[in-house]
């Protein structure tokens, strides 16, 4: 027991001895008998409730302080009693944590064995790696020089399949060989008609074209073609053949002589040279049995024929070169022709050309422009 409650409970019991005393002694009246004494015992009394009282305050103190130790101590019984679960529990996991990690560190050191034979491969492949690199930056670049030079070669040969099948009238390709810019071209222009067309009178210009067919049918003679091949462009195919060639005006005036679609592709070239404003074209006819090409000149829906190989014109029954609507030209030509079932196939000049199913088309497309 704690001594100052100990204390407390001496003084409680001295002070209740003396208040019996007291009490006692003035029930009998006998206080006056004693009157020092009883002072003398009231003021120890009075000094003993005091002390009392202030044991009494201690003693709710001390009981209050035993209340909050004996909760904290509850408090604190009940952590540990957790904790020491916590660590039972810790415990159990840590040896599972435990007996996991020397499993691992087990396969670890299998696993850094194994890790060093991957490395020693890695490395040899790695070594492998760098030379078949090498090796193919210089396949990679040795094929780009052969893409290059196939690319040239491809480009030449696309050239020259576009060169010969421009000979052998094409589609669009045989526009090329117009050729008014031509310097042989030009000379043999200006020795017929002195000077071009700019400035001239259309009198004049209608006299100088008719001396430019009337040059053409005098000085170029008549030559059949030899059969001329026709390329793909894919070089694996074998050329086809066909019956007719074109040539360059040069080279028919160069030789004097060509059929009827190189005179009138001369013809087209040297009227260009002399009047480039106006629309100069090569037209092409067949019948059943063989086809037919001249220059034509094209104009508010009106055309005039110029067959030079033929010694045709339009307006040749008068002996007057003349324009006149297509529907009127058209039968006249094929009308000198002499031939069954012709029709306009098609019309080409440097940068265009028209195919036609039927001669109808050919009116249409004229009364069109």
């Amino acid at each position: 027991m704690d001594r100052k409650i100990l204390a407390a409970i001496i003084v409680l019991a001295s002070i209740a001895a003396v208040e019996g005393v007291y009490i006692a002694l003035t029930m009998q009246g006998l206080t006056g008998r004693f009157p020092g004494s009883i002072d003398v015992i009231y003021s120890e009394y009075t000094e003993q409730l005091n002390a009392n009282i202030e044991l009494i305050e201690d003693l709710n103190e001390l009981k209050m302080e035993h209340t909050a130790l004996t909760n904290e101590h509850d408090r604190l019984q009940q952590t540990y009693e957790d904790f020491m679960v916590e660590k039972n529990e810790t415990d159990e996991s840590y040896a599972v944590v435990l007996n996991d990690f020397t499993a691992l560190e087990s396969e670890h050191g299998e696993t850094s064995e194994e890790l060093q034979e991957l490395q020693g491969d890695y490395n040899s492949l790695w070594d492998n790696y760098r030379d078949t690199q090498a090796a193919y930056d210089s396949l990679e670049a040795d094929k780009s020089s052969l893409e290059a030079e196939y690319q040239e070669h491809r480009d030449n040969y696309l050239g020259i399949v576009g060169e010969i099948n421009a000979r052998a009238g094409l589609g669009a390709l045989k526009g090329r060989m117009i050729t008014p810019e031509d310097a042989t071209v030009v000379s043999a222009t200006l020795d017929v008609t002195i000077t071009t067309g700019d400035g001239k009178s259309e009198m004049v210009k209608w006299n100088d074209i008719r001396d430019l067919y009337d040059w053409v049918e005098a000085n170029i003679d008549y030559t059949y073609d030899s059969p001329h091949p026709v390329l793909s462009e894919d070089a694996s195919v074998s050329p086809q053949w066909e019956s007719e060639t074109y040539r360059y005006p040069n080279e028919t005036l160069a030789e004097g002589r060509g059929d009827d679609e190189d005179q009138a592709v001369l013809l087209a070239s040297m009227l260009q040279a002399y009047d480039g404003d106006t629309g100069y074209w090569v037209i092409r006819a067949s019948s059943d049995t063989s086809m037919r090409s001249a220059a034509m000149m094209v104009g508010g829906g009106r055309t005039t024929i110029l067959d030079p190989e033929s010694g045709y014109y339009t307006g040749k029954e008068i002996g007057s070169l003349l324009e006149h609507p297509a529907e009127y030209t058209i039968p006249n030509w094929f009308n000198d022709w002499g031939e069954a079932n012709m029709r306009v196939t098609s019309v080409f000049d440097r940068d265009t050309c028209v195919e036609f199913g039927s001669t109808q088309e050919f009116y249409d497309w004229v009364n069109g422009l």
